[in-house]
């Protein structure tokens, strides 16, 4: 009478199981990547509803401005804007791209035109010095690509992230 596996099927299990693993790593992988997607949604839509609530309720959040000579420039998220939306709900954590996690550190904030918080770009136009809108995408319906060849001033292609 046999009391345990001899060297061939035990072989033969590991062989096995490691087939099965070759074809199980890919699908986790990209349920990982579904994962980070959906936390990403969850947090676009999280940061929409504290900046409408921080707007609508107490007027303290609006989107951050450069003040230049040319006009005023949409700006990325500040100290004092983020600051302000701390009241609502919101933490870093939440501004950052769950599938980028090289760009997800502090260091990057108030950093100009970056890609740094969310990792969403919108172009946005500018105010001038006369309180004109100029520039950007009309309702945002063209591709970013004619929106960055129609959208530039002084050579420079300026955005906000959102």
């Amino acid at each position: 009478m046999q009391v345990g596996f001899n060297l061939i099927e035990a072989l033969m299990v590991i062989a096995i199981i490691a087939m099965l693993a070759t074809l199980l790593l890919p699908s986790l992988s990209q349920v990982r990547e579904r994962t980070r997607r959906f936390v990403c949604m969850n947090n676009l839509h999280r940061l929409q509803v504290a900046i409408v609530n921080a707007w609508e309720f107490d007027r303290q959040v609006q989107f951050p401005v450069l003040d230049t000579a040319g006009g005023k420039w949409l700006w990325d998220v500040n100290h004092i804007t983020m600051s302000n939306l701390m009241n609502y709900g919101v933490s870093r954590k939440l501004c950052y791209c769950p599938s980028n996690p090289k760009q997800n550190t502090d260091d990057n904030w108030n950093y100009a035109g970056g890609y740094h918080i969310i990792g969403y770009w919108v172009i946005l136009p500018r105010v001038n010095a006369n309180g004109n809108i100029v520039g950007g995408c009309p309702s945002f319906g063209t591709n970013y690509t004619d929106c960055a060849t129609n959208y530039t001033d002084r050579g420079h292609i300026h955005s906000a992230v959102m």
